[in-house]
């Protein structure tokens, strides 16, 4: 829900984080999404919206559990809060291969925690628009590498280029 209205917010990214990966969702008019098949323990979820800063809450799941997140007290509450264009900027950089220095191709980049990312371009570029300005880690991987991350210090109004990003091949078996 939008945390100034507490207007419904169709079609933000909800990201369930499990051990073996993680479930997406989208939410619908209603401002809801349902996980029906949720293994039991303790899990976090991140919603991310376009104009909206991202929100992660944390909460129990008890076997058999159907968890509903939307905005009330009795289930798990996220509100996000628009940002202002005054309030974001920008984040770029090239990833590479840190045994050649080859750029590498349709590697993923990913704001952590935002669920911003682009996909690195045939030279290696990528370039992340809209992130809130503040300290952020940026997660990189690709098909055949070891992931990596790189703190970005992003500023408000303006695109900060991280430099490079090297991702270690991993060795044939």
């Amino acid at each position: 829900r939008n945390g100034d209205n507490g207007a419904p917010i169709e079609g933000a990214r909800v990201v369930l984080g499990l051990f073996a990966g993680e479930i997406v969702g989208i939410t619908d008019n209603q401002g809801k999404v349902d996980f029906p098949t949720i293994p039991p323990g303790q899990r976090f979820v991140t919603v991310n919206a376009d104009r909206f800063v991202s929100s992660t809450i944390e909460f129990f799941v008890g076997s058999g559990e159907t968890i509903t997140i939307e905005d009330s007290p009795a289930a798990g509450s996220v509100r996000l809060f628009p940002v202002g264009d005054a309030q974001l900027g920008g984040v770029t950089g090239k990833v590479r291969d840190a045994a050649s220095g080859i750029v590498i191709a349709g590697a993923v980049v990913l704001v952590r925690g935002t669920g911003q990312l682009d996909v690195t371009s045939l030279s290696g570029l990528f370039a992340i628009t809209g992130v809130v300005a503040g300290t952020h880690t940026l997660d990189a991987s690709a098909d055949g590498y070891f992931p990596a991350s790189k703190g970005a210090s992003v500023v408000a109004g303006l695109s900060v280029d991280v430099g490079d990003i090297l991702l270690t091949p991993i060795p044939p078996t």
